[in-house]
């Protein structure tokens, strides 16, 4: 009894882990969530923060220049 309830356990979490693998475009490439791409921006905005001594008062100018970069970056 116990293993056929494990046997059903390990079924579901197999299925689990097939759905979580991203999904391909036409073209071959995967897709990357919007939220792993606003995560990729905002590490980089981070990175140009700290590079200019972080010194207040670019923020908008860092996110533009991490978000042009990051999303340039995925069209190729």
């Amino acid at each position: 009894m116990m293993s056929k309830v494990m046997g059903k356990l390990r079924d579901k979490s197999s299925q689990k882990k097939k759905e979580a693998v991203p999904k391909t475009s036409k073209r071959g490439f995967s897709q990357i969530s919007p939220d792993v791409v606003r995560s990729l921006i905002e590490k980089r905005a981070y990175s140009f923060y700290e590079k200019r001594g972080c010194t207040p008062g670019n923020d908008l100018k860092d996110w533009y220049e991490a978000e042009k970069s990051i999303l340039a970056g995925l069209k190729k």
